[in-house]
């Protein structure tokens, strides 16, 4: 009687978790294209530290309550500008929103920051951000390396929403 107790609960363990494993999009895959971007103008803050901070993670709630109060229209997004897994957990970054111009009066503390045209490697995934924003960097550097691309370690993501992520890597 035990071990079939012990079986049932077992088999309803691995069913829960591959249900939320499911729609978290875990078993989606990765679009991933090559692509010529045009400028991109973003509205946000600099920042140099942990990856791991919760200043980092700050600078991204507060864009993230910017976007949904409709104080700014736009797409949250990042620009990296090196890999943190490369340079002991600090990453240098450009956080804010994805902007079509800048004809509207910033905020203090929040600059513009353009992005030049570029030829990109992107991969995109609808999936809940947490783990599209990883399939998609593991992605492209899959589809770097197995097309024998070089690439930068200057990373640009956004979200259409929170269950929409796209990455672009730019190429060298």
């Amino acid at each position: 009687m035990f071990k079939k107790i012990s079986a049932a609960i077992g088999l309803s363990i691995v069913v829960i978790i591959t249900v939320t494993l499911y729609r978290f999009g875990m078993f989606k895959n990765v679009d991933v294209s090559e692509k010529a971007t045009p400028s991109k103008i973003i509205y946000g803050k600099y920042f140099e530290g942990d990856v791991q901070s919760d200043e980092f993670r700050n600078i991204f709630q507060e864009i993230g309550r910017i976007t949904e109060a409709k104080e700014v229209d736009g797409k949250v997004c990042g620009m990296y500008f090196n890999n943190p897994e490369n340079n002991k957990g600090v990453i240098k970054a450009f956080v804010g929103i994805w902007v079509a111009d800048s004809t509207f009066t910033k905020k203090e503390e929040y600059v513009y920051y353009v992005i030049p045209s570029s030829e990109v490697i992107e991969a995109h995934l609808n999936a809940d951000f947490r783990v599209a924003t990883f399939k998609c960097y593991n992605a492209i550097f899959e589809y770097s390396e197995e097309n024998n691309i070089a690439i930068t370690e200057q990373f640009f993501e956004w979200f259409e929403n929170k269950e929409e992520v796209y990455v672009q890597v730019i190429k060298l």
